[in-house]
């Protein structure tokens, strides 16, 4: 039974917190977050989410939840209603990517101007509830163009701090963080993009020691055991920008859609940097169908002039997937474990290849600190190591 001096305390703090917050919320006369300086702000039609975990999602209520933030935030959303329409006129199944075909209607015919799409990864609802979200933000019109894109990876066990006082058994609040952390990372993307804000700003709160947040993976160094185990490396001209396409990485895993998996955080981990151009998947994906390519071992050097329908991809980077596992309850540990090759299509030769494999308590120093606890988290962090030291770099 909660006494009335604790309930009397509790709302003492609610109120200061809340007049603390007084300022913060109001008026700056600044534009909201994704204006576009033309008298209108950024229009963006939220896909149906896409489901990579392999078990049951309640995908619709996740989404709602985010359209909610980000209708909070000042965001312009497409209507469900006018969505819907548009993608049964347009026989638009497929929610994971956008290609042409739909690019460019959704400018024209509705006035998009970008489109969220976002897959979830993990949703695991045992003693210690784990999530982990991949979204990004694409432009519409004749080419689409990755904007944005954030991936946010949490566990109940993530923070247990003293007494194990911050250990999350309840899926929903871990869920409310990993949707808040989603939207404030876009947030922050269109107030950069507008000029309100600098582009790079601390992002996550609720993220396992030792590393700060997902934001800061490309900037900080990692721990060498999570480094590539061996590599070959040709020297690339450094002084040019590259088209990069990431085809999908063959999955020889138990994990269902773990190439799928793979293949967005390296899209994501290109996408950050400046030398680089990366393809959207989607448009990866309408390639390789229009041309019927199946890829029973990976993509040889004789499969690259099938990408003849982009003839400016200068690089195509492809993958295997042996192991991605996560765990269930208090005890285990992720395990990772891809290859991946980088091919100049010009020149027809390998200038990349590598093999990396970490278990999640790898860089473990006492008492579990340093263990990393969901694959989603593990994998930003190989995969960051990864392109770090690829030639274009």
């Amino acid at each position: 039974m909660i006494s009335s001096t604790s309930f009397t305390s509790k709302a003492v703090f609610i109120l200061i917190g809340a007049l603390l917050l007084l300022p913060a919320c109001a008026s700056t006369g600044k534009p909201a977050p994704g204006y576009t300086g033309e008298g209108e702000r950024l229009r963006v039609a939220v896909l149906p989410f896409e489901n990579l975990s392999g078990g049951p999602v309640p995908l619709k209520t996740i989404r709602q939840s985010l359209i909610e933030r980000l209708t909070a935030a000042g965001i312009t959303i497409l209507e469900d209603g006018l969505l819907d329409r548009f993608m049964e006129k347009h026989r638009m199944r497929y929610t994971g990517g956008m290609d042409t075909r739909t690019s460019g209607p959704f400018r024209d015919e509705i006035q998009v101007d970008a489109v969220l799409i976002t897959s979830v990864e993990l949703y695991n609802e045992s003693i210690y509830p784990k999530i982990a979200l991949i979204s990004r933000l694409v432009s519409t019109g004749k080419i689409p163009k990755i904007m944005w894109m954030d991936i946010v990876g949490k566990a109940g066990d993530d923070s247990p701090g003293i007494l194990e006082l911050g250990l999350v058994e309840s899926m929903e609040i871990l869920e409310i963080r990993a949707l808040d952390e989603l939207t404030a990372s876009l947030t922050r993307y269109l107030s950069a993009r507008d000029g309100d804000m600098p582009a790079e700003i601390p992002a996550a709160e609720y993220v396992p020691a030792p590393f700060a947040s997902y934001t800061d993976i490309p900037q900080m160094e990692q721990p060498t055991k999570f480094d590539p185990k061996f590599y070959y490396r040709s020297p690339l001209p450094t002084e040019r920008k590259y088209i990069v396409a990431v085809v999908p990485f063959l999955n020889y895993s138990e994990r269902r859609k773990a190439g799928d998996v793979l293949t967005l955080y390296f899209v994501r981990q290109l996408a950050k940097v400046s030398s680089v151009e990366v393809l959207e998947p989607g448009l990866v994906r309408q390639i390789l169908l229009n041309r019927r390519v199946i890829m029973y071992g990976g993509v040889s050097l004789s499969d690259l002039d099938l990408i003849s329908d982009y003839p400016e991809v200068d690089l195509v980077l492809s993958g295997k997937v042996l192991d991605y596992e996560d765990y269930s309850g208090v005890w285990g540990s992720p395990r990772v474990d891809f290859s991946v090759e980088l091919l100049d299509r010009t020149a027809r030769e390998i200038v990349w290849s590598s093999k990396s494999f970490n278990e999640g308590d790898d860089a473990v120093l006492l008492f579990d600190w340093g263990k990393l606890n969901t694959a989603s988290f593990m994998t930003s962090v190989m995969v960051a190591n990864t392109v770090d030291k690829m030639p274009f770099r």
